[in-house]
């Protein structure tokens, strides 16, 4: 009798996600940072440093991992989110591996699967898991001068549970503006980053010199 619950709720959970709803976002972001004295930022961007350093930088993205090398200009990376704690004990860490192709002056990063990783009662970590979207991700990023341009493509598969009470169509069209803006939002966060960093890296080779 004390199963029963989970019971419900486990065949409840397996049958209420419908047809996914598929929001797409994209976004431009350019930064102008001015070069100092001590470091170059075109000679900051080519270090060998710059794909865990930008991994890093995007909100979400606790810590980054080269997993291999798979030429001289690409490897892959995974990255793992902070554990989002949803109560009862239940948590769940994001985890993405990349893709990274590298140049002196340009970076691109392609999202090439996504996992989670749960920690909690089963009932509850398996319906946590069956709502988390899908992701694909596409980001470039320029170093030309004394700018960094972010070039980002973000797409959300989302499972819509059959019970929830709003109309599909209204989700559809509410999603994307929201998606944009906050991909709009985390690239300046991540560029404005960036450019802090190199502010004290290239304040520190003075202080050093």
């Amino acid at each position: 009798e004390s199963q029963r619950p989970s019971m419900i709720l486990a065949l409840f959970v397996g049958t209420a996600a419908g047809a996914p709803v598929v929001w797409r976002a994209s976004t431009t972001v350019t930064r102008r940072i001015p070069a100092l004295p001590g470091r170059s930022l075109d000679a900051y961007f080519a270090r060998p440093e710059t794909p865990r350093q930008i991994l890093t930088l995007n909100p979400g993205i606790e810590t980054a991992e080269k997993v291999e090398d798979v030429d001289a200009r690409t490897s892959i990376w995974e990255g793992r989110t902070a554990p989002l704690q949803f109560g009862s004990g239940v948590s769940v860490t994001s985890i993405m591996r990349f893709r990274v192709t590298f140049d002196a002056n340009e970076m691109l990063l392609e999202v090439l699967e996504t996992s989670t990783e749960s920690q909690g009662p089963k009932i509850f970590t398996r319906m946590i898991d069956g709502l988390l979207p899908k992701v694909s991700s596409r980001t470039s990023m320029r170093q030309s001068g004394d700018s960094v341009t972010s070039d980002a493509y973000l797409e959300l598969e989302l499972p819509l549970p059959n019970w929830l009470p709003l109309p599909r169509r209204q989700i559809e069209k509410a999603g994307p503006p929201i998606l944009e803006k906050q991909l709009g939002d985390d690239m300046s966060a991540l560029l404005e980053a960036y450019a802090k960093a190199y502010v004290s890296a290239a304040a520190d080779l003075v202080v050093r010199s």
